[in-house]
């Protein structure tokens, strides 16, 4: 067993959780294509900043959500406007859905990509 580390996807940086590395070894192990840890409104460097964890063509900017994190409400909604005003799609996924049903995850997520 291959266990996704950060010498197999340098591309998700040094911020990257376990969760969001087992996703990306998920979408390449599918071939979907994506990009990740992409900075918004200054990013990590700028008080309000913001950073997605994926974006996928065709489908859309995915966030993982960890129960801690992402559990302040107010914040999120923030963000789903502020990605909706650049007129990209925002998806969140929930990390506990990641490590219980992941194969449900992957097919919901393709079934989302736009015509």
């Amino acid at each position: 067993v291959i266990r996704p580390t950060p010498e197999l996807f340098p591309a998700l940086g040094p911020y990257a959780s376990s969760i969001e590395r087992i996703f990306a070894k998920e979408l390449v192990q599918r071939g979907i294509p994506f990009r990740a840890q992409l900075s918004y409104a200054g990013g990590r460097s700028v008080l309000g900043g913001m950073v997605t964890d994926f974006e996928i063509p065709g489908i859309g900017t995915v966030e993982i959500l960890g129960e801690y994190w992402h559990s302040f409400g107010p914040a999120e909604d923030s963000r789903q406007i502020y990605f909706g005003s650049l007129g990209k799609r925002l998806i969140r996924i929930w990390a506990k859905d990641i490590t219980t049903r992941l194969e449900w995850v992957m097919t919901t997520l393709i079934g989302m990509r736009l015509r």
